[in-house]
């Protein structure tokens, strides 16, 4: 069992999150809106 693989697995699931956080957030101020949320 390589835990590394695992790590990075994981890593690259929350980059992926992160990214289509932000899209969302930027596709929102665009239309007017403001989102503000925590992380």
């Amino acid at each position: 069992m390589n835990t590394n693989i695992n790590y990075n697995a994981i890593k690259t699931q929350k980059n992926e999150m992160l990214q289509r956080f932000l899209q969302a957030k930027k596709k929102a101020e665009q239309a007017g809106q403001v989102v503000a949320k925590p992380i």
